[in-house]
């Protein structure tokens, strides 16, 4: 392309809220680029030249990515992906601890918090990811757990 990389290509149909299964092709790959790519959300980056039958077990696997209707069966994972990569980082400790049943007086405790810092924390965390209760957390982060770019914050005390 042009004007744009496969990379920010990704990014802005990310950002736009599009969610379809997407093949990368490049003239110019590396294991970097792929690497991004795949984390974006990419089913499959293919170097040119590439092999006719690897093309079209790639664009098989992209067309098994979508439901019955045509929408990419992990649409509703990459949207909470993106909302959870909005989170500050204390607040995505919050989220970890919460995901793995801590109470919220544990996580005070091991975060050296007060309890009432650590429930103004699971608060915005709710509020930005539109979730009312702790059971959400947990159904959102097994939503996005095995999701290519989720990154669990490996900072949780």
């Amino acid at each position: 392309m042009p004007d744009i990389c496969g990379i920010e290509a990704m990014e802005l149909i990310r950002r736009k809220g599009v969610y379809h299964p997407v093949v990368i092709i490049s003239a110019y790959g590396d294991i970097e680029k792929a690497v991004s790519v795949i984390k974006l959300g990419a089913c499959d980056y293919l170097e040119k030249p590439f092999d006719k039958e690897r093309c079209i077990n790639a664009i098989e696997y992209a067309i098994s990515q979508l439901d019955a209707d045509g929408i990419l069966s992990d649409a509703d994972g990459y949207e909470y992906l993106r909302l959870y990569d909005r989170l500050t980082r204390r607040e995505k400790q919050i989220f970890q601890l919460i995901a793995d049943g801590q109470t919220g007086k544990q996580i005070a405790n091991s975060m050296s918090i007060s309890y009432r810092t650590m429930e103004k924390h699971k608060a915005n965390v709710l509020k930005k990811l539109g979730g009312s209760s702790v059971t959400e957390i947990v159904h959102i982060l097994y939503k996005i757990k095995d999701m290519p770019a989720y990154q669990k914050d490996e900072s949780s005390p």
